[in-house]
């Protein structure tokens, strides 16, 4: 029989270890060429993998779970996804320098969309941008969750 359990400072580490690996995913995607996907998919944009970075450094600092995904996607965009055992889960995409349109999923709930501003500048993104997105639930400006 196996008594073992890892004790809180293993489950740190390893942690931890799950956060470096989704930064080094997300530094990775700066390599990407036109065409990466052999379909015409631009590289990532100038800016956002800092943007990125900084939005990971703070769902770090709010006690989010490591993500679960960082990818590129073909319109030169980044995407990050957390999600939790309760089934909760949030989509980020970085599409601007120092902004994120944010969809959140509560289990049992419809999924609300959100623009989450982590710079100076207020709402960078354009109308036809939310009108998007509202397709994935309800749409509220400016309810960020992670703390600034």
């Amino acid at each position: 029989m196996n008594d073992f359990h890892p004790t809180p400072m293993m489950c740190d580490i390893e942690t931890a270890m799950a956060w470096d690996a989704a930064r080094d995913e997300l530094l990775a995607l700066e390599q990407l060429a036109p065409n990466w996907d052999g379909e015409g998919a631009d590289p990532v944009k100038p800016g956002l993998i800092p943007a990125s970075l900084r939005l990971m450094e703070l769902a770090r600092e709010a006690d989010y779970p490591p993500p679960v995904y960082v990818y590129a996607t073909a319109d030169g965009t980044v995407m990050i996804e957390w999600h939790w055992a309760n089934g909760r889960g949030e989509i980020a995409n970085i599409r601007k320098a120092k902004a994120a349109e944010i969809v959140f999923r509560e289990p049992g709930q419809k999924p609300t969309f959100s623009v989450f501003n982590f710079g100076s500048e207020p709402d960078l993104f354009d109308a036809a941008s939310v009108a998007e997105n509202v397709a994935f639930g309800t749409y509220h400006a400016d309810v960020p969750r992670l703390a600034a």
